[in-house]
């Protein structure tokens, strides 16, 4: 599975929610096309998600069960910086 999709559809899934109610509207087609990626790839991912009890899925409906999950996924990760980590304690 790529990267990006792991990256980018929980963040795509989180701001469809905003737009709407728990449950988000919307194909594979649609999702895969946002993210840029194929809708098997996609597919795999909802289902990986969905194992998780993060979401669940319908025919043309995603209910986002834990969205504050999806969210962290979100999140940037701090990148590591050799220097900065030696210092004791980080910044």
């Amino acid at each position: 599975m790529g990267l990006a999709v792991a990256d980018d559809l929980p963040e795509v899934l989180v701001d469809l929610r905003r737009l709407g109610r728990a449950g988000v509207l919307v194909t594979q087609e649609k999702l895969a096309t946002l993210v840029g990626a194929t809708r098997e790839a996609v597919n795999r991912e909802l289902r990986r998600l969905a194992r998780r009890g993060w979401l669940r899925l319908g025919r043309r409906r995603i209910v986002l069960l834990r969205p504050e999950k999806l969210a962290g996924l979100t999140e940037p990760v701090r990148r590591r910086d050799p220097v900065v980590d030696q210092v004791r304690g980080g910044v």
